[in-house]
Order: structure tokens, then C-alpha cells, then sequence
């Protein structure tokens, strides 16, 4: 194997990756533009699993897409003392309550089939 071959192969590896990492976000803001019609309910106060789905929607610039309700704000308590699902995060559209954090694509596009 040749330097000039060992670099071409690099530099697709390269490419290849930064082409994928674009995908998943545009895949992943796709998703939650879809998402309007739900609401995250999450206590970011002492709540670590919300803190991580807030950090991944954000980094995937999702959360101008996405109702976020903070339970661990007073203006909330009504809102939030109405789920019936026994622990945050909370997603919720209409009835429909799923508690647990979708911290990948294929999580939070199973919420589109509800």
C-alpha cells in the first residue's frame, strides 16, 4: 500500500462520517418538526434522564419544535400534578402518556406512530 492510497482511503472514511453525522441531524430535526402535537413534561431540577433528553434535542436543534413543559417551575404544577404516568420524562399528546426518554431517532419516531 502506497502513502497517496492510505491518505484517498482516509479522506473518504472522513467524509463518509461527516456525511452520516449530517444525515442523523437533519433526520433527527425532521422527526421533531413532526413531533408539534406532543408535549415533554421533565423536571430538570433533580431529574438526570431529563436532563439527557434535553440535551439531546438541543443538540439536535429540536427544541424549537417541541412543547417542553418544566415540572420543577411553579407556573407548571397544575399541568404536570395532571399526568397520570408515574415518573418524568413524560411525553404526551391528547390521553396519550408515554413516560421514559427517547434519546435516539428510532425512539422518538416510534412517538409519529401514536
Amino acid at each position: 500500500m502506497t502513502k497517496t492510497y492510505l491518505i484517498a482511503v482516509a479522506v473518504i472514511t472522513a467524509l463518509l462520517i461527516i456525511l452520516y453525522v449530517v444525515y442523523r441531524t437533519f433526520y433527527l430535526k425532521h422527526i421533531c418538526q413532526s413531533l408539534g402535537d406532543w408535549a415533554l413534561f421533565v423536571n430538570t431540577t433533580n431529574c438526570g434522564y431529563c436532563v439527557k433528553q434535553i440535551e439531546y434535542l438541543g443538540a439536535g436543534g429540536c427544541l424549537e419544535y417541541i412543547n417542553v413543559v418544566h415540572c420543577d417551575d411553579a407556573a407548571n404544577k397544575s399541568a404536570c400534578d395532571a399526568l397520570k404516568s408515574p415518573g418524568l420524562p413524560t411525553w404526551k399528546k391528547g390521553p396519550i402518556e408515554l413516560p421514559g426518554a427517547r434519546l435516539s431517532t428510532d425512539k422518538l419516531r416510534e412517538l409519529l406512530d401514536k
